[in-house]
């Protein structure tokens, strides 16, 4: 049996730990201090809720945030993913834990879908790119749905299918993703299909904020 990883001298879960492997993730240093006591409820409780462990063989394990630009979208995703990596790591990190192969990625779909398209020539790094996101235990995609705003042509077609291939690898084995999006559900399915929607639909939870909602962060405000 392989050796389990040991918690006997790791350091203990807080805040400098987490702050460590958010940064790993890739989050912005503007989210880093998200904090899910900040988020109102009901989104809070809802957020709560989503399942932390690597993968868990239940769905929804992870949420579709969804609205206009300024609503707080990016900020409720930091703080899921800061409860998220707090619960997986209540014990501490794993003295065997490598900080450069955090469980977490955070990525601007933009700016991940310019990085595959950048490996045009490379198709070995783009598939070990693919697998370190197919793999990852929690996903958290920044603007699903930006990654090219021209329709039509070769590059926007692969752009599609590479995002298409990473949910549906994502799906089937129950990794945790999460994502924020300006677009609607109608808008989704258009550009990516009905079949993918179905998938994100029934692996994340799907949370709409209304139209005209104000920031989340600023609870108690005016």
């Amino acid at each position: 049996m392989p050796e389990e990883l040991s918690f006997d001298t790791a350091p203990r879960c807080n805040a400098s730990s987490i702050r460590m492997l958010l940064e790993n993730a890739g989050v912005m240093p503007a989210e880093l201090a998200a904090d899910i006591s900040q988020i109102e409820e009901p989104l809070r409780n809802t957020l709560e809720q989503i399942p932390f462990q690597a993968p868990p063989k239940v769905r929804p394990n992870g949420v579709v945030l969804a609205g206009t630009t300024g609503v707080g979208k990016t900020y409720a995703m930091a703080a899921l993913a800061k409860h998220q990596l707090l619960k997986k790591y209540a014990y501490g990190i794993p003295n065997q834990f490598d900080p450069a192969n955090s469980p977490a990625i955070w990525r601007s779909v933009l700016d991940l879908v310019t990085e595959w398209r950048s490996m045009a020539l490379h198709p070995a790094d783009q598939e070990r790119l693919f697998r370190r996101l197919a793999q990852a235990d929690f996903l958290f995609l920044d603007d699903l749905g930006g990654e090219i705003k021209e329709r039509g042509g070769r590059e926007y077609d692969r752009g599609i299918a590479f995002i298409d291939r990473l949910i549906r690898a994502r799906y089937d084995h129950y990794r945790s993703t999460s994502c924020t999006t300006n677009c609607t559900a109608e808008a989704l399915i258009m550009r990516y299909g009905a079949p993918f929607f179905s998938r994100l639909q029934h692996m994340s939870m799907w949370i709409e904020f209304p139209r005209g909602s104000r920031d989340r962060r600023l609870r108690g405000k005016p």
